[in-house]
């Protein structure tokens, strides 16, 4: 992503979305059912009681219920610089390497979706994003874990 502005961009406008959607204090208490189930199985592999290939395919097939899932898939096309047709693939890919390897816990997840509009759910979106784009490029991530 160093370098490619238009990338930086749909980061930038996601994190601003994620940010500034207007939710009530009920919506922002619960997640929808996709999204309940995403976490339920990141718990599940984290605890090592299933597969990461099941993960992703349960990932996969969830995503695509999820309501917006087109915008979805742009934004993500756009962040790790793939068709749109295999974007969302990549995005479950790089989110179940990422929660295997121990970089992004499924609380983190949990907040970055929860949408409350504070610092909290900031930082868990900054640390997603930077899990996602760690594992996705294959960089290592140069900051230590502890100052995450």
């Amino acid at each position: 992503m160093t370098g490619n502005p238009r990338a930086l961009l749909l980061t930038v406008l996601w994190v601003g979305a994620l940010a500034l959607a207007p939710l009530s204090a009920a919506e922002s208490a619960k997640l929808p059912p996709e999204n309940e189930r995403l976490l339920l199985y990141l718990q599940t592999l984290q605890s090592d009681t299933l597969e990461p290939e099941a993960a992703r395919n349960h990932c996969i097939s969830l995503v695509y219920r999820v309501p917006g899932s087109e915008s979805l898939r742009q934004i993500a096309a756009g962040f790790f610089q793939q068709p749109a047709t295999n974007a969302l693939v990549v995005l479950c890919e790089s989110l179940v390497e990422a929660v295997s390897q121990g970089r992004l816990s499924p609380e983190t997840v949990n907040e970055a979706l929860r949408g409350r509009h504070g610092d909290k759910q900031l930082h868990a979106t900054g640390e997603l994003l930077r899990a996602l784009h760690f594992i996705h490029t294959g960089l290592a991530d140069p900051l230590p874990t502890r100052e995450r």
